[in-house]
């Protein structure tokens, strides 16, 4: 059994050694996931990128939006990547979804999708063909969605019964 990570360092590093252990056995559809709710999704996927150098300009990093991309842009001026937003919310995209993927693109990062982005992160997965796509910290779940206490609700007898 692995030894669970005592530091975020220690967390990222496993991450990484993780990714590549699953791109060598062959999986393209990977899902990175570091638990800590207080986490900041951008620097902690800066920190994560190390793993990708090999590709350079040949990695595409997608944001949920294009002020996260922007910011990205500034923040990562050292990073060579290519960085991209999924504003399809905002009603901004112009591109379709689709086009966003290139012959030259060898590998996808999704940084911290939420619900509202699971159609457009499938499309560029669908279009990446088996080229490695990873979702880094998705947030997946919506509370609005989903609701507050459903499974509570569900469950006769919860402790939230009796308040």
């Amino acid at each position: 059994m692995a030894e669970l990570p005592k530091t975020l360092e220690e967390a990222i590093a496993q991450a990484q050694s993780a990714t590549q252990a699953a791109i060598a056995a062959g999986y393209t559809r990977l899902q990175v996931e570091l638990l800590l709710p207080e986490l900041k999704p951008m620097p902690t996927a800066l920190q994560y990128l190390p793993m990708f150098s090999n590709l350079g300009a040949d990695l595409k990093v997608f944001f949920s939006d294009a002020g996260a991309a922007a910011l990205a842009r500034r923040d990562w001026a050292e990073v060579l990547c290519q960085i991209g937003s999924l504003d399809v919310a905002g009603s901004r995209q112009t591109t379709p979804v689709e086009e966003l993927v290139t012959p030259e693109d060898k590998a996808f990062l999704f940084v911290a999708p939420s619900a509202v982005e699971i159609s457009p992160v499938e499309q560029v997965c669908n279009a990446a063909g088996e080229r490695p796509a990873i979702l880094f910290n998705p947030r997946l779940e919506d509370v609005g969605t989903v609701g507050i206490g459903f499974a509570a609700r569900k469950n006769p007898g919860t402790v939230f019964e009796h308040l």
